[in-house]
């Protein structure tokens, strides 16, 4: 952006900047609820085709501003943690870049059952735990499973966020 300035017309050139500020915050928001908005796509449609043994009740929420300067891509669910970083020793690989970082220790759930290649659990079969052919163990509603692989939805989400930066930067700010 140019302005001239004169003597003259110092206060023009005030009120031309005074604009070209706003403009910018107002630009800013925009490049963000943008990206914010691609997250919230990508997390909403991962979590919902993720492989998971269990009732996937993850919830992606719409892009939440927290201040003036940051919005929020928002997943609940009591099994979003299991979707996320995986469970269980069986799908050790891949490992979720940030699951060590934050605590996560594959197998180091659910009184131990984790760190075993199977196990079974009381509740629903989700994409690929088995009910057991054993009548009396399906009859106590027994699911067999080797747990779930890191789907990385959050992860994933973010890196298209970032992957798009560029080009959102572009058509907002021209």
């Amino acid at each position: 952006m140019k302005i001239k300035v004169s003597l003259g017309n110092l206060s023009k050139a005030v009120e031309e900047l005074e604009q070209y500020r706003d403009s910018l915050v107002e630009k800013h928001k925009e490049f963000l609820q943008r990206l914010a908005e691609i997250g919230a796509a990508e997390a909403k449609t991962r979590f919902s085709l993720a492989e998971y043994d269990g009732t996937n009740d993850v919830v992606v929420d719409e892009p939440q501003w927290v201040n003036d300067t940051t919005i929020a891509v928002r997943a609940s669910g009591s099994s979003i943690l299991f979707i996320e970083f995986g469970t269980g020793v069986h799908y050790a690989t891949p490992v979720h870049e940030k699951a060590e970082e934050l605590g996560y220790e594959r197998g180091g759930y659910g009184q131990g059952r984790g760190k075993h290649d199977f196990w079974y659990y009381r509740g629903d079969p989700g994409t690929n735990g088995q009910i057991p052919n054993d009548p009396s163990m399906a009859a106590k509603g027994l699911v067999f499973t080797h747990g779930n692989p890191a789907n990385r939805c959050m992860w994933e989400a973010d890196k298209k966020m970032r992957a798009e930066i560029r080009r959102i930067a572009k058509e907002v700010f021209g």
